[in-house]
């Protein structure tokens, strides 16, 4: 795979299109990036939270970019509940894991089932089995999640996730070189993200010449550029000012 390297934030985010599903790390997203997809024509997003999501996600809200959320969670954290998140559900039966408020559709999830569904994409399997959503609500609502016997044991039901498979996915780096390979620090999460995405599109704070792969201080949580599709130059700086116009 060619990784491109973009001018800037804009251009990288005109890649998306209309419709896609677009998979989010906690706030491991730049948010000069966040602003330009505010402000692009793109809507009808399936977002789905990895496996949480923050300001940003209830932002796409907001400004209707988002159509159906998959998520186990959206908070502000200690600045309290996420509003628009919150008023997308107002009124509804908040037991369905399937439901429109304001327009969207919310399907309920838990951290280990994303990961899960994840997980199996990555596999390459059909499903990938986990056992904490037996007896849930969730469980109840959701039909593709299909319980079965353990083949090995007994009287030992399990639950089916199947994969997920985003079409893009976006985040942020402190480091990424000339050749398209990008260092992720200690969140290996984003090694999942990349290998499942139909398209992995990363900004870092810097782009060096030096290969990250042959660097012994970096290669090993370094992710080849064998994953990576996009790649911009943008530093995390002033967050909360770039996406102040949009609150």
């Amino acid at each position: 795979m060619t990784t491109k390297f973009y001018s800037n934030c804009k251009a990288m985010v005109a890649t998306i299109t209309s419709g896609s599903s677009l998979a989010l790390f906690k706030n491991s997203v730049s948010y000069e990036i966040g602003a330009q997809l505010l402000n692009s024509a793109v809507t009808d997003l399936h977002v789905i939270t990895v496996p949480t999501g923050g300001l940003l996600i209830d932002l796409l809200i907001k400004h209707q970019k988002i159509s159906h959320i998959e998520t186990s969670g959206v908070s502000l954290g200690e600045d309290g509940p996420a509003k628009n998140f919150t008023a997308a559900m107002e009124g509804k039966n908040l037991i369905d894991s399937e439901h429109r408020g304001n327009g969207i559709k919310i399907t309920d999830a838990t951290c280990p089932a994303i990961y899960a569904g994840l997980q199996a994409a990555e596999k390459g399997i059909p499903f990938m089995p986990i056992r904490g959503l037996l007896g849930s609500d969730i469980l109840q609502k959701r039909e593709e999640l299909k319980v079965i016997n353990n083949p090995f044991k007994k009287d030992d039901l399990i639950v089916c996730v199947p994969p997920i498979v985003p079409d893009f996915t976006f985040f942020h780096v402190p480091l990424a070189d000339s050749q398209g390979n990008i260092f992720i620090g200690s969140d290996s999460e984003l090694k999942l993200l990349a290998h499942v995405s139909k398209k992995t599109l990363v900004s870092a704070d810097m782009i060096v010449e030096t290969n990250l792969l042959k660097d012994p201080d970096y290669k090993n949580n370094t992710i080849s550029n064998f994953y990576i599709d996009g790649i911009t130059e943008t530093i995390r700086k002033n967050e909360t000012l770039i996406l102040k116009p949009f609150l």
